[in-house]
């Protein structure tokens, strides 16, 4: 089990031996359909991705652990929509609930490695929130994103994302979308294997069901590849090793 570590911000480049400063921003929009009635599916039409990283049945993901049970889950593929490509407008939808008294939690996705051994490039997470009553808090996000990378033994904190546009009062068809991606490389982090997103207490609480309602959580990405010198490097040993074969 890796543990939490709080490091300054240092995203590995490439090999799990390197590490690169990187300028972090987030992008923070809201899709809100507070003003005009809508469903959660129309408002999500087009922007909830079915062939990101931690995809339920990808080939890149290996596991998804919470460390606080849903007090309700409706529907989708993995018992609870929070990462199977789409979301809906009722109980029998696809998003999970999680009541104020649930808070702190921490939604884990662990990255299957045994074939891409280097991990992976991390260049955009995604949160999707909302309900279509009670409380407006449910789409409030707040959330840090930390990662971990092949062979460490912890996880490195990323970014807090606090977005709060609704108020605690109920109110119909409030929803939200962060999205936190890297302006200058355009990789988050590399080398990553594991994802863990901790959703924090809210600073205020009210109306029915106060808590979080998530539709959907999105990991986009690709493999770490080798840069052109550490290849060249590999590339050199290979080489020697086959000379002194011959000899």
């Amino acid at each position: 089990m890796k543990l939490p570590t709080k490091t300054p911000l240092f995203l590995l480049a490439t090999m799990a031996t390197c590490h690169a400063a990187a300028v972090l921003t987030t992008s923070e929009s809201n899709f809100s359909t507070n003003q005009s009635v809508g469903l959660a599916s129309q408002t999500w039409a087009g922007s909830i991705s079915s062939t990101d990283l931690v995809q339920t049945g990808a080939p890149t993901f290996a596991n998804r652990s919470y460390s606080a049970t849903p007090h309700s889950a409706f529907g989708g593929a993995t018992s609870d929509g929070v990462h199977d490509g789409g979301t809906g407008d009722a109980n029998t939808s696809n998003c999970t609930f999680w009541v104020v008294g649930n808070l702190p939690m921490t939604i884990t996705f662990d990255l299957n490695v045994a074939t891409n051994t280097l991990g992976y490039d991390i260049t955009s997470v995604d949160v999707f929130q909302g309900w279509t009553s009670s409380s407006g808090m449910q789409a409030n996000q707040n959330y840090t994103i930390a990662v971990s990378t092949v062979g460490s033994a912890g996880y490195t904190d990323l970014i807090t994302v606090n977005y709060n546009p609704f108020g605690t009062a109920n109110d119909s068809h409030h929803y939200t979308h962060t999205q936190v991606t890297e302006n200058s490389s355009g990789i988050l982090a590399s080398g990553v294997d594991s994802v863990r997103l901790t959703f924090l207490t809210p600073a205020s609480s009210g109306g029915s069901d106060p808590g979080i309602v998530i539709n959907e959580i999105d990991v986009q990405g690709v493999a770490t590849v080798p840069e052109p010198s550490s290849a060249a490097l590999l590339g050199l040993a290979g080489f020697g090793i086959l000379l002194r074969r011959k000899r």
